[in-house]
């Protein structure tokens, strides 16, 4: 994922509308967002998690709304950003109580959710549930709100929590990060093939050889629902170009040839 643009109003610390524009920052490659303690930093990185998950890190909901903000401007944060070669817009505004317009009291204003892709000048509405929109931004981003909070943007002091998080939870994310899930499914394709070679070969003393053929391979990369990339180079055959049933007769006859006659 790729962030384009930000946009919010009336949102955390901030009682106007606020863009920052990163495709201007493009060109430095790298660029700190700095200010003094209290200046609304960390809120711009609160926005897009808002955009994106409907959440904020370490803060809750009942929380978004600016103090300050004048009744008729209207909480929303709306982020662009760019997935697998496509631009989409993920908006989210929150359910807050504001002052009437007309008269006393108060008005409550729902919560509302969308996301679209951008095509030139075609906007294309995707969802506008929060079902729908939460299963569109976890596909796209490869995370879930709770990843994208400790890895994208982690808070201030979640530092050491990160390093000190049990192996399990580091492993969960680390295979999501880097697509490692392909090749758990690799080994696990191995053992399941190795154990029913192993209940066929019964106590002959034969030496066996478990090895994935190609359309085993794409079996085992689509159970995984195709994920991957480069990572899939793993599957090739380094048997100087034979198949993998070539491979695994080669296999065969070496066991063959070391195991001595019984006559």
């Amino acid at each position: 994922m790729k962030p384009l643009k930000i946009e919010f109003a009336a949102f955390g610390s901030y009682p106007g509308t606020v863009e920052v524009d990163f495709t201007a920052l493009a060109s430095r490659g790298l660029f700190v967002i700095s200010g003094d303690t209290g200046t609304g930093k960390t809120t711009v990185f609160d926005a897009m998690s808002f955009a994106l998950f409907g959440k904020m890190p370490l803060k809750p909901n009942d929380d978004i709304r600016s103090h300050h903000a004048d009744a008729s401007t209207k909480t929303y944060a709306q982020f662009t950003f760019e997935a697998g070669g496509a631009v989409y817009v993920a908006r989210q505004t929150p359910t807050y109580e504001r002052p009437s317009l007309k008269g006393g009291g108060t008005t409550t204003e729902r919560r509302t959710v969308s996301l679209s892709r951008i095509d030139g000048d075609i906007i294309t509405t995707l969802a506008t549930s929060v079902k729908d929109v939460a299963g569109y931004i976890n596909d796209l981003v490869g995370l879930n709100a709770e990843q994208f909070q400790r890895v994208m943007v982690l808070p201030q002091g979640e530092v050491q929590r990160f390093l000190l998080d049990g192996s399990k939870d580091r492993e969960e994310l680390l295979l999501q990060l880097f697509g490692g899930g392909v090749f758990a499914a690799i080994t696990q394709e191995l053992k399941t093939r190795s154990e029913a070679a192993a209940a066929k070969r019964g106590s002959s003393g034969a030496v066996g050889c478990a090895v994935l053929n190609p359309g085993a391979r794409a079996d085992a990369i689509a159970a995984h629902g195709g994920r991957g990339g480069a990572k899939q180079s793993a599957w090739r055959d380094h048997s100087g170009g034979r198949s993998g049933g070539e491979h695994a007769q080669g296999h065969a006859a070496a066991a063959e040839a070391d195991v001595p006659s019984r006559e």
